[in-house]
């Protein structure tokens, strides 16, 4: 099994003389989450904690991007200090060139939160949502807050 862990905050916790980032990588190193090929990925929106992790750990790192924007200049900097992008599933809809530019860059895409009740707009149903994203776009990942129609999806997809 696999885990994937987002740090919360972290500059709020910084600023109250907690050290969360320390806290989590001690235990993912307690379970044996300590390298690349460890089935664990490590996510955060603040850039600068995946800047000092990228120096301080081999866990894949994920930048959570909470903006619109996607261009090719900012998957560049990513690239630097991240092993994936996570995009908001309504924000990478209206830009698809971002998916290729993103794995031209070696940074698979994790598209959030994949919701039947929260549709981006111009998307009619969670099957037309699951065929641009997985079909026509072709992220690498996904969150869904509707695991079992995502699966019934999936199981659909390979027969």
């Amino acid at each position: 099994m696999g885990i994937y862990v987002e740090l919360k905050q972290p500059q709020f916790h910084r600023s109250e003389n907690m050290h969360i980032v320390g806290a989590v990588l001690g235990q993912l190193y307690a379970y044996g989450y300590r390298d690349a090929d460890d089935r664990v990925y490590l996510q955060c929106f603040d850039a600068s904690t995946l800047q000092f992790l990228n120096d301080h750990t081999a866990i894949r790192l994920v930048q959570l991007l909470r903006d619109g924007d996607l261009s090719e200049r900012r998957i560049a900097q990513i690239a630097t200090y991240a092993d994936a992008v996570g995009v908001w599933t309504h924000y990478l809809k209206d830009s698809p060139e971002f998916v290729a530019w993103s794995q031209d860059a070696g940074l698979p895409v994790h598209a959030f939160s994949f919701r039947a009740d929260q549709l981006p707009q111009g998307v009619s149903s969670y099957k037309k949502l699951l065929d641009l994203f997985i079909k026509d776009m072709r992220i690498d990942g996904l969150f869904s807050d509707h695991t079992d129609l995502t699966v019934r999806y999936l199981q659909g997809a390979r027969r």
